[in-house]
């Protein structure tokens, strides 16, 4: 079986702190694409119509919505630096 000194140290299962691992592995990817998409959504198509399948389509609340999104998970990582510096972990 695997080692447990992700649990030993963190209190965490293994896989729990694996998912945390690459939660925070996303932080580059996110600010990249904050960076690139700033608020402009491109054209639709003029064949296309909005509303097909019950869906109504509004790619300027899509995007902010997803800005939204990236925003928080961005703020949740920076403020858990912040915290990291000032308190070491247990060895």
């Amino acid at each position: 079986m695997g080692r447990k000194i992700n649990e030993d140290k963190y209190g965490i299962s293994d896989r729990r702190y694996r998912e945390l691992v690459y939660f925070c592995l996303q932080y580059k990817e996110w600010k990249e694409w904050l960076g690139h998409n700033d608020g402009t959504v491109p054209g639709q198509a003029a064949d296309v119509i909005p509303g097909v399948h019950g869906k109504h389509s509004d790619p300027v609340a899509a995007l902010a919505i997803k800005r939204e999104q990236l925003q928080n998970k961005c703020k949740i990582l920076e403020k858990a630096a912040e915290r990291g510096e000032d308190k070491p972990v247990k060895q």
